[in-house]
């Protein structure tokens, strides 16, 4: 007897059922097919052709083999072949890069996964570049580009089912900028002047706040503008800027407060002298 294909071939397939095709040489009188151990019968198409469609079958690998009967009462037993269903895509979970902003390159690419059956394949890319081979699937490192990053990892079966993964991360190399357009590093006249400040960076800042000669630092929040109030003499002013990345930036400059002169009153009495 001879299989006929589709006849599964000690092979892996992405379906849920296996055609059991054979061919004899001479007229049969019955066959039966051993699936897993169990016997069942298989259809007669014509006196040599029979066959045997089964369906709906789980993941999972089966052994079969046919017996054939002849008109003389001969039986013919072929070898034993296997099929391993597999109908499932692999697993995949990316723990990195972290999905945050960074400031640091280059950056792990950690992975876990697996299959039901076997892993033929792995890649990773960055953003829309060419595929990399991840050799033995094993975890690497890359170097990303300044700015947003989105980074996937590829997995394939060995029936060519495929599971991908990605994480969002951004590369932030650039230092935050701070510009204090008030007060200037000049006089003053009044005690209470205007603070504004503009900072600016490529992603996200994260803080801003100020120092006044040397004291303890104050969050600025909203519009970045508040009110301060000098010291007499000279005063220094520091503005911190620090972003999502945690890289920090400071303006600082010296204004003075002039204090006005301190006037004392005095009473003078005058009497008039008789002689």
């Amino acid at each position: 007897m001879t299989f006929v294909s589709p006849t599964p071939n000690n092979e892996s397939v992405n379906r849920n059922h296996a055609y059991i095709n054979v061919s004899f040489d001479e007229t049969i009188t019955n066959a039966t097919l051993e699936w897993n151990g169990v016997n069942e019968s298989l259809n007669r198409d014509n006196a040599t052709i029979w066959s045997k469609n089964k369906t709906g079958l789980a993941d999972g690998n089966y052994t079969f083999r046919v017996r054939g009967n002849s008109t003389l009462n001969i039986t013919n037993t072929s070898i034993t072949r296997w099929v391993f269903i597999d109908t499932t895509a692999p697993t995949l979970t990316m723990q990195r890069p972290a999905n945050v902003t960074n400031s640091t390159s280059p950056q792990p690419i950690n992975f876990t996964g697996g299959d039901n059956n076997q892993i033929s394949q792995c890649y990773w890319r960055n953003n829309n570049g060419a595929n990399t081979s991840l050799v033995s699937c094993q975890n690497t490192s890359f170097t990303p580009s300044e700015g947003p990053n989105i980074v996937f990892v590829i997995m394939n079966d060995t029936v060519n089912l495929t599971t991908a993964a990605n994480i969002n991360m951004t590369l932030d190399t650039t230092n935050p900028t701070c510009i204090i357009d008030s007060p200037a590093n000049q006089s003053y006249n009044v005690s209470n002047v205007s603070l504004n400040v503009r900072c600016g960076d490529a992603n996200q800042l994260d803080t801003i706040w100020y120092s006044l000669n040397q004291g303890a630092n104050t969050t600025l929040a909203g519009n970045n503008n508040a009110t301060i109030l000098l010291a007499g003499g000279s005063n220094h002013f520091r503005v911190y800027g620090n972003d999502s990345a945690n890289l920090s930036i400071n303006a600082q400059l010296n204004a003075t407060y002039d204090r006005p002169p301190v006037i004392n009153r005095v009473n003078v009495t005058i009497t008039n002298a008789s002689g």
